[in-house]
């Protein structure tokens, strides 16, 4: 069974496509509240199942977020990446 989780509106249409096109049983957790409000696609496209997304490269630090706190997880990374800066050594 594929269980997906979208991190903004934008992904969740794409995973509904992706979930509806899908030869087997599959899952989208809808997430609560409102959306961030992300520019949309205005074609749909199928998402490769199984794959990760990597949002920023980096060489000291892995953040792993699924759904609704990738958005939050990019932020703590960025706040980790101002504080580093920071430091002397």
């Amino acid at each position: 069974m594929v269980i997906m989780t979208p991190k903004d509106e934008n992904e969740l249409q794409h995973m509904l496509k992706t979930a509806l096109e899908y030869d087997g049983p599959a899952a989208l957790r809808y997430p609560r509240g409102t959306g961030l409000g992300v520019p949309m696609d205005q074609e749909l496209k199928l998402l490769s199942i199984g794959k990760g997304e990597v949002i920023q490269d980096g060489d000291d630090v892995a953040i792993i977020a699924i759904g609704n706190m990738v958005r939050p997880a990019q932020e703590a990374g960025e706040r980790l990446k101002a504080s580093a800066s920071q430091r002397p050594w």
